[in-house]
């Protein structure tokens, strides 16, 4: 998903004692690197707000512009820099702690990133964009619950931010709130057709990018795969490099049982993407499927690299790493996920079923205490027989007692 940067452009038309270049003022170059940008010609912006700051080292609005374009040039310590100049001249400038906060996403620096969307809110209330933005850093650390509350305040106040509807539908997606989803992505396909109610998404009218990949969504929810897959692959037609259409392929694909071509669909968006984990956790689970437990290791080892508790990439690292006999490593990788939910058993089912094939291997392991097993009735810990057989083959004694939460 993109963040969305804000470039303020000045609109004073008469400032009193501001210096000159070859009687072009700074806040001309500004303008003309708003109008770049949005042209998409980042290299080229970028040279305007730097004529712009040579003119006026003390513009605000240029470096925080400044600091936004170097966001899509990929230069997020530059970017970081210029948004703090700009801080610095303009203590109470919005746009440049959103574009600050965007640079810091990027390096998955992500509880910073929330912190400064939410001084652009505090000094803006009325900015649509770092709700936004912070939506999407809650996404990518698997926090979706807080992410939507962050799409639903950006969606209040700009009801027609159809990036905002669609990431919360994906969101929802994942929570499984399947027909909250449906509906968030059918009013991101509106808006972007322009249109307020739903509409049939089948017929001549769909004929844009945009038509396609939300029909495909649609489909998707009312469990029609063969038709998503269609509609994805006709979006794919028209923007080959959307890693989206491309991740959201792999998953029909997936679904409708074809892994190995599901596997390349994944591969796509990753390679569009690096940052796409959705494609990367699809790409693990499709390796895992066939057996390639390395390759799997390698795609979780990804998710886990930008976003290190990421509850799934674990759960799939620690079923990779028990397929190829890595027990130590599967019961660390389960040990995590029960840090995480400790209420996964499944993990935990997992983690102690790797602990004993330690144990039997010859293999040494942090042993789960007592306080990791379940609570049965009455709080009495529930302590499983192998536990207790493997204590006492060591000359330990077991002391058991309730555990309170």
């Amino acid at each position: 998903m993109r963040l969305s940067l804000i470039f303020a452009a000045l609109v004073v038309l008469v400032v009193l004692a501001m210096p000159v270049y070859g009687q072009v003022k700074a806040e001309d170059w500004v303008n003309k690197g708003v109008a770049l940008y949005n042209q998409g010609k980042y290299d080229e912006a970028l040279h305007a707000y730097d004529k712009a700051i040579q003119i006026d080292p003390r513009s605000a609005i240029a470096w925080g512009n400044k600091g936004g374009v170097l966001v899509d040039l990929g230069k997020y310590d530059q970017a970081i820099q210029a948004c703090d100049e700009a801080i610095r001249l303009n203590l109470l400038d919005a746009n440049a702690w959103n574009n600050k906060g965007n640079a810091l996403h990027y390096q998955a620096r992500y509880t910073e990133a929330i912190k400064a969307y939410d001084r652009a809110i505090i000094l803006d209330p009325g900015f649509a964009m770092p709700w936004y933005n912070k939506g999407n850093s809650y996404s990518i650390q698997g926090k979706y619950v807080e992410a939507i509350r962050a799409y639903d305040e950006a969606n209040r106040l700009d009801p027609l931010n159809a990036d905002a509807w669609n990431s919360k539908a994906s969101a929802l997606n994942i929570l499984r709130r399947f027909d909250e989803a449906r509906y968030a992505n059918q009013q991101a396909y509106n808006i972007r057709r322009g249109i307020s109610i739903a509409e049939p998404v089948s017929g001549e009218d769909i004929k844009t990018y945009e038509d396609w990949f939300h029909a495909g969504n649609i489909y998707y929810y009312d469990g029609k795969y063969e038709e998503a897959l269609k509609c994805f692959e006709n979006a794919i037609s028209i923007n080959p490099n959307a890693d989206a259409s491309w991740q959201n392929k792999g998953a029909m694909l997936q679904r409708l049982g074809r892994e190995y071509e599901a596997f390349m669909a994944f591969d796509k968006a990753t390679q569009l993407n690096r940052f796409n984990l959705e494609a990367w956790l699809g790409k693990g689970d499709v390796l895992f499927n066939l057996g390639r437990y390395e390759e799997a290791i390698s795609a979780y080892g990804q998710i886990t690299w930008l976003q290190p508790a990421h509850e799934k990439a674990l759960f799939g690292l620690g079923l990779s790493y028990y397929e190829l006999r890595r027990y130590r490593e599967s019961y660390e990788a389960f040990d995590k996920v029960l840090r995480i939910n400790s209420g996964n058993n499944e993990a935990r089912q997992n983690r102690d079923l790797a602990w004993q094939s330690c144990c039997a291997s010859g293999i040494s392991a942090r042993p789960p205490g007592p306080q990791s097993f379940p609570i049965g009735a009455g709080g009495a810990i529930v302590i499983p027989e192998w536990y207790m057989r493997q204590k006492a083959e060591a000359g330990e004694v077991i002391e058991t007692w309730r555990w309170r939460r």
